[in-house]
């Protein structure tokens, strides 16, 4: 399994079209969690990495507030 950490804080400083979704990533990550592994997916294959079926790709996040 293969993990992209991204820091908390660097994902604040996007103005989101919704004003809500930092405080609903926080709050539902169970619910975002497989979106955000199929757009790491995408943008590896993008870049040009060689995607299979046998490769787990996941995201984590730190730097959360209040932990």
């Amino acid at each position: 399994m293969r993990t992209m950490y991204v820091d908390f804080t660097h994902m604040s400083s996007f103005q989101w079209e919704d004003p809500q979704f930092m405080d609903r990533l926080q709050s539902e990550y169970v619910r975002f969690e497989p979106y955000l592994r199929q757009g790491l997916t995408m943008f590896l294959a993008d870049m040009g990495h060689q995607i299979s079926e046998t490769k787990w790709y996941q995201v984590g996040v730190y730097n959360l507030p209040g932990v």
